[in-house]
């Protein structure tokens, strides 16, 4: 028993040099304005590690070991942005975001009901292109947008909640 615990005496410091070992990256994710985002993703390109924003829009990783990284921010409806920081061996580095807001485009979507790809003219399917630009344009929900092309059932559905 006494051998244990003089056995589990000597480690302590071993294990109190290791974590001091650690390093901490910790900051805030704001919009252009300064207002905080919350729930933006931060994470660490190569590994993974990463963080997503509190009430505040900040975040912290925990357990890196010192060297250079590059972090990403990013956020629904805003541009993602990507900041190299070098972090020390038992300190904390902080890194915040301030990232774009806007309109961003990716590439087309295509669903399809088939088993197997095929060409346009080759389906037995009506097929239908709606256009991002057709979208921003429409005045209404993008969705009836959408339930005007052939072969869409589109429902709105109301609930009403009563006392």
């Amino acid at each position: 028993m006494k051998r244990t615990i003089l056995i589990f005496l000597a480690l302590i410091p071993g294990i109190i040099r290791l974590q001091a070992q650690n390093a901490t990256l910790r900051g805030q994710v704001s919009d252009s304005e300064g207002g905080a985002l919350v729930g933006a993703t931060v994470k660490i390109q190569n590994s993974q590690k990463g963080a997503t924003t509190d009430d505040e829009g900040q975040y912290t990783i925990a357990n890196l070991t010192a060297g250079t990284y590059q972090v990403t921010a990013s956020y629904v409806g805003y541009a993602s942005m990507t900041r190299e920081v070098k972090v020390s061996v038992g300190q904390s580095t902080t890194l915040d975001f301030a990232l774009e807001g806007g309109v961003i485009y990716g590439d087309q979507v295509v669903i399809s009901g088939s088993k197997r790809p095929e060409k346009i003219t080759e389906s037995p399917a009506t097929i239908v292109t709606v256009s991002a630009l057709q979208i921003e344009e429409y005045a209404g929900n993008p969705a009836e947008l959408l339930a005007r092309q052939k072969g869409v059932d589109y429902f709105r559905l109301v609930l009403l909640h009563l006392l």
